[in-house]
């Protein structure tokens, strides 16, 4: 049986490496393992893994072969032969699917595990929205979240973390597997930084599923209007695909060279950061009704119902016959309404209880409602209108 001789291997990858003016870190960095682990190598007390030989004969500018044999081989051609037998034999080697099985089994209970919170977040969170009289959280944030769960399931338990020979002979910027297909132009994807992309992704899916929840309930108690949260869905956008494209560019430009990048954390900064800037930034007004009310406005009625309403607001009507009625439901706070249609003001009353007040209207007519923290419901609409 072939044994490999750790002196001539540590004393050779101790050359190679000063020869480049790299310290043991530098290597470390450039391998994402720890400098104990080179000195270990260089010591001869220990072995890389087998899925390191080939990024660390890459970096090193030698072949796999001559790494091995802890010698340069004299004989190129015979050496580029012996190279590509090598890579060849330690691809299959790698590929253990009892190991691959129970790692796959792991990812699967960590992402279940994160899904499990991230799914309780949003339940708890409505749950609690709804008791302080807001509506649900924001609806097209649910968008993403179900995109992350989706993705994120693919991502931590099927996505392959091993490309096939034919990457690393070539340059290639795209990837099919399924219904996943990316292309990248301006990089390639290969064996050495296809690690660094797939933990991209999977980071990305995690934090998608846990942040939504939080920024979904949070958008819900802030006082914006219709415009106001077209920019903050916008926004949002921005910062979910841009979270998912830019690390991976990052990660298949870095070529597994260079130190470790903490790029996920300067991300999640950064978006933080700029929804902190544009929230506060966005058209709103303390006078109007708060986010958590849900409105219907249109020709023949409107109505607010059963949210805390705080503030201001008037809207327009065309009644299209002569009787309605002013439906109100209170269980806290005040309610004050004026009616006031072509002939004047028509009804107009202050700290309105729960009943029903019929109207006569006549022609265009507009309703103003002052609420301080009135949680219950009011309507203004044609008598036939449940």
């Amino acid at each position: 049986m072939y044994e490999i001789n750790k002196e001539a291997f540590a004393a050779f990858l101790t050359q190679q490496r000063k020869e480049k003016g790299w310290t043991q870190k530098d290597l470390a960095d450039r391998l994402f393992v720890s400098d104990k682990a080179v000195s270990k190598w260089e010591r001869g007390l220990s072995l890389p893994d087998i899925s390191l030989l080939i990024p660390l004969a890459d970096c090193l500018g030698v072949g796999v072969a001559e790494l091995l044999e802890g010698k340069r081989t004299e004989n190129p051609e015979e050496a580029e032969n012996v190279e590509i037998l090598v890579k060849k034999a330690l691809s299959l080697v790698e590929e253990d699917p009892e190991q691959a099985k129970k790692a796959r089994k792991e990812r699967a209970l960590l992402f279940g595990g994160a899904a499990l919170v991230s799914l309780l977040m949003l339940a708890l969170g409505n749950w609690l929205l709804g008791r302080g009289g807001y509506w649900g959280g924001f609806s097209p944030m649910f968008l993403y979240e179900a995109l992350g769960l989706i993705f994120g399931v693919y991502f931590w338990c099927f996505m392959k973390e091993k490309l096939p020979t034919y990457y690393d002979e070539n340059r290639i910027g795209f990837y099919t597997d399924g219904f996943l297909k990316i292309n990248f132009p301006g990089v390639s994807f290969n064996n050495t930084n296809w690690p660094q992309v797939v933990k991209a992704f999977r980071i990305w899916s995690i934090v998608t599923i846990l942040v939504v929840p939080l920024l979904s309930i949070l958008v819900s108690l802030l006082p914006l209007e219709a415009e106001s949260l077209w920019i903050f869905q916008m926004a949002s956008l921005v910062v979910f695909l841009g979270g998912l494209f830019l690390p991976i560019y990052l990660a298949a430009r870095s070529r597994g060279t260079g130190k470790k990048r903490k790029w996920w954390i300067l991300l999640l900064a950064a978006a933080g950061l700029a929804l902190l800037l544009v929230i506060p930034g966005v058209p709103h007004s303390a006078s109007m009704l708060e986010i958590g009310s849900v409105s219907r406005n249109t020709a023949e009625y409107w109505t607010q119902q059963h949210h805390m309403l705080s503030g201001v607001k008037s809207v327009t009507l065309r009644p299209k016959q002569k009787e309605y009625v002013v439906r109100v439901e209170t269980e806290s706070g005040t309610l004050n309404m004026e009616i006031q249609d072509e002939t004047g003001v028509v009804f107009s009353e202050t700290e309105i209880q729960t009943g029903e007040y019929p109207v006569s209207l006549e022609g265009k007519t507009k309703v103003t409602v002052t609420a301080e923290r009135h949680r219950g419901s009011f309507a203004v609409a044609p008598e036939e209108v449940p």
